[in-house]
């Protein structure tokens, strides 16, 4: 460590200063960037904040490529299912970045209390636009 000392927050401090909601996935989110500029390409862009507690997400079909990205707390587990099987992924510092690839299903869940990453799509999705399977 370079001699600073790590500041600590908990979920409902990162909550109060993001001003997130409830997102209907479980968690926390809040739209940070909506680029209507790609509408001319028959879409739109938009990148989100996630805060995620301990409680597992259910499984969702990617209707765009996300990328996500990790911020800060605890590593998150985000897992995907595609034609080639179940690819499991923790993201952390150590590998802050990753792809849900379009069509493919995913799983969110935070390893420890709580993590805030990021989602970005194009095309931008509706938070209500959650497609789970049958079983």
């Amino acid at each position: 460590m370079s001699g600073q000392e790590e500041i600590e927050f908990s979920a409902d401090e990162v909550i109060a200063n993001l001003s997130l909601a409830p997102h209907p996935e479980g968690g926390h989110f809040r739209t940070m960037a909506r680029d209507p500029g790609m509408a001319a390409c028959g879409s739109e862009a938009s990148t989100d904040y996630r805060l995620l507690t301990g409680e597992a997400g259910e499984w969702r079909l990617v209707e765009a490529t996300e990328i996500w990205a990790f911020y800060m707390g605890a590593p998150m587990a985000l897992e995907i299912v595609t034609d080639q099987g179940l690819r499991p992924l923790v993201l952390s510092p150590d590998c802050p970045q990753a792809a849900a690839p379009q069509g493919a299903w995913r799983k969110l869940r935070s390893l420890g209390d709580w993590t805030l990453a990021s989602c970005s799509t194009a095309p931008g999705l509706a938070a209500d636009a959650v497609e789970t399977p049958n079983v």
